[in-house]
């Protein structure tokens, strides 16, 4: 909410608001749900004129309120957890500034000075409140856009930083392994159909396998995407704080990078995928 002056002059008496909306289900098309009290985010806002003001409620994110059965038997009071866009004709999660941690240490920063809650995509937010993810070899911050998973030990290394550099991600459903674990899992296919005469166990457990490299590698300069310091965006000005401070959320989800949230000109609504490309044209 914004408190407007008559002609945008702040010596002259306020005259309007500019109120945030909320819907409702039924203000979305969708059947009357149980609880009333529920309500849905926007990134909708009207200038109202302040004769229209009739009162006041309380609006808080389900992760503000310790408990929701005590939280409703305050009048006027309302809670949300998710965001509706009118547009794009979707729900997003809401997820509190304060539960991101897999980010860039100055990423994270700007989010909790300029920001209550990030906007993504639903069931995408476990990504950005696990364990910041850092490169195995260079130990520099993992974008997912720019990494792979180890499906064998879990570490996380940037697609630049294996040898061979990875040009594209996995397809969905195939997993991929690090050098050190694929070879010792063939050294195990070895010693599995190659007969032992020193052990005559033959299936106890080898030692640790490393990368022979993996020292070598530690803070090595190796080309990667994913920026530790991104010092190119300008400091923000003003009025780009201004307009920040006018809604406490933003987009921060798979169409977009963390770095984004540095640049005060990036666009902090929600965001659906391109329709550029030959996927989307009528065929000719």
């Amino acid at each position: 909410m914004e408190f407007l002056h008559a002609q945008n002059d702040k010596s002259k008496p306020v005259d309007a608001l500019r109120l945030n909306w909320f819907y409702r289900q039924k203000d979305m098309g969708k059947p009357k749900g149980n609880d009333t009290r529920h309500v849905w985010a926007t990134m909708h806002s009207d200038i109202s004129p302040l004769t229209a003001l009739r009162g006041k409620c309380t609006i808080k994110h389900r992760a503000e309120i310790p408990s929701l059965h005590e939280y409703k038997k305050t009048p006027d009071s309302f809670w949300f957890e998710k965001l509706y866009d009118r547009y794009i004709q979707k729900n997003y999660d809401l997820i509190p500034t304060g539960k991101i941690v897999n980010v860039p240490e100055k990423v994270k920063k700007v989010l909790d000075e300029c920001w209550k809650f990030v906007i993504v995509e639903q069931g995408r937010g476990k990504e950005l409140t696990s364990a910041v993810k850092l490169c195995k070899r260079c130990i520099g911050y993992c974008a997912s856009n720019d990494s792979v998973d180890c499906a064998v030990c879990k570490q996380t290394y940037h697609m630049n930083c294996v040898r061979p550099p990875l040009l594209k991600k996995p397809s969905r459903g195939f997993a991929w392994s690090c050098a050190a674990c694929s070879r010792a899992q063939e050294r195990k296919l070895e010693a599995r159909h190659t007969p032992s005469h020193t052990d005559p166990h033959g299936d106890a457990e080898e030692d640790e396998v490393y990368d022979d490299d993996d020292e070598e590698m530690q803070g090595a300069d190796t080309g990667r995407i994913s920026p530790a310091n991104d010092d190119s965006h300008p400091h923000a000005t003003e009025e780009q704080i201004h307009q920040a401070s006018l809604w406490p959320w933003r987009y921060l989800g798979i169409h977009c990078k963390p770095e984004d949230a540095l640049d005060f000109d990036d666009r902090i609504y929600p965001r659906a995928s391109t329709r550029i490309g030959p996927r989307h044209q009528a065929a000719r």
